[in-house]
């Protein structure tokens, strides 16, 4: 009997690893294979990579962005060889300064004066004063060679019943 129940104790077992063994199978086909682990050879210590030389880089000179004027302030001819550049600065409604380097000659418009102004414009240009009065749309001035300012071409306003 004994014998008997080793042989059936085998065979229970036998049947319980083919079970277990296509259990497992079944498992994996449902699985993706694990990745297999990729030896990496051994690292020898650092050393600085030395990069070839770059080019050397062509030297630019610093250059400045040259503001937008506004609207009611045109450049219309720069001094010879000069960069023309006007800082502007509006204290009051109806006046204006104007700082200026490299500038020969210049336009305001009166059309695009930020103020609804009916009265005399005080231009101070340079340190230098000029009265823009409503007669002119527009006021161009001109540098004489002296450094002083000077009116030219003035253009007459519209009559009063075609401004706005």
């Amino acid at each position: 009997m004994r014998v008997l129940a080793g042989l059936i104790g085998a065979i229970v077992a036998a049947l319980l690893v083919v079970w277990l063994t296509n259990c497992a199978s079944n498992t994996r086909r449902d699985t993706p294979p694990a990745p297999t682990p990729v030896a990496r050879p051994a690292e020898e210590p650092s050393q600085p990579v030395e990069s070839p030389p770059s080019p050397p880089q062509p030297q630019l000179e610093p250059t400045r962005a040259v503001p937008e004027l506004p609207p009611y302030l045109e450049i219309t001819e720069s001094l010879p060889g000069a960069a023309a550049k006007i800082e502007s600065t509006l204290p009051a409604p109806n006046a204006i300064e104007l700082k200026t380097d490299g500038v020969k000659r210049l336009r305001l418009l009166r059309s695009e004066w930020p103020h609804r102004v009916a009265t005399s414009i005080a231009v101070r240009i340079d340190k230098q004063g000029i009265e823009w009065t409503p007669r002119y749309a527009v006021l161009e001035l001109e540098r004489r060679d002296n450094g002083d300012w000077a009116i030219v071409r003035p253009v007459a306003s519209p009559p009063a019943a075609d401004r706005p």
